[in-house]
């Protein structure tokens, strides 16, 4: 919170705080591929590792 961020990215930022930040509602429904969309806006790729024990 402290953290300096790009102005450029402030829109973006913006946006998936207000997605995340109604997670609290019973409703919610956050899907894999909605965190993969939130992440790729902002710059990032999500990717799955499985590995058997």
């Amino acid at each position: 919170m402290e953290g300096e961020c790009e102005p450029k990215y402030f829109g973006e930022i913006r946006d998936v705080v207000a997605r995340l930040g109604v997670a609290d509602v019973r409703a919610f429904g956050l899907t894999w591929e909605d965190c993969e969309q939130l992440l790729k806006r902002l710059g990032y790729s999500a990717q799955d590792h499985i590995e058997a024990t």
